[in-house]
């Protein structure tokens, strides 16, 4: 009996992950805008959104940094400057959770851990200081940052 729990707790377990692979692949998709590009075309650097030939690889560096510090499994915050709807706010939204698989980014979403892209210093200052967070890892912008929230201060 302990043994069929256990199975049915595993594909419990298995089911949620699933949803939440798809639930990231149709935020991704509509991040895309209807299929006008592809993941492939933005990580291989050929998509008119790409800033640069090393933008991709410099952004991936900045994840690889920012995951040593990231819980293997997990649903994190995401936080930009640049809206879903402009195209380089799309990139950077699909390229995070592209680096930061199986983790689930939530767009907007203020969690123990989030992550943040701002396009400079003064725009990340002005937002951590609006949320009561610091800088865990990664930067400076227009890098991605680990976010968490700061601790609070002891009333004396």
């Amino acid at each position: 009996m302990d043994g069929s729990r256990s199975s049915r707790g595993s594909e419990r377990t298995r089911s949620r992950a699933l949803r939440e692979r798809l639930s990231a692949i149709l935020v991704a998709g509509f991040a895309l805008g209807a299929g006008t590009l592809s993941v492939a075309q933005i990580v291989r650097g050929r998509s008119p959104v790409t800033a640069d030939n090393g933008y991709v690889q410099r952004i991936g560096d900045s994840y690889d940094v920012i995951a040593r510090s990231l819980p293997p499994t997990g649903d994190l915050g995401y936080f930009s400057d640049a809206s879903l709807g402009e195209m380089s706010g799309a990139r950077d939204f699909v390229l995070a959770q592209y680096f930061v698989t199986p983790r689930i980014l939530r767009y907007g979403n203020d969690l123990e851990l989030s992550v943040g892209q701002f396009a400079s210093q003064a725009s990340l200052d002005e937002f951590l200081a609006s949320r009561n967070l610091v800088v865990e890892s990664g930067g400076p912008p227009p890098l991605p940052v680990l976010l968490r929230h700061a601790p609070r201060k002891a009333v004396q």
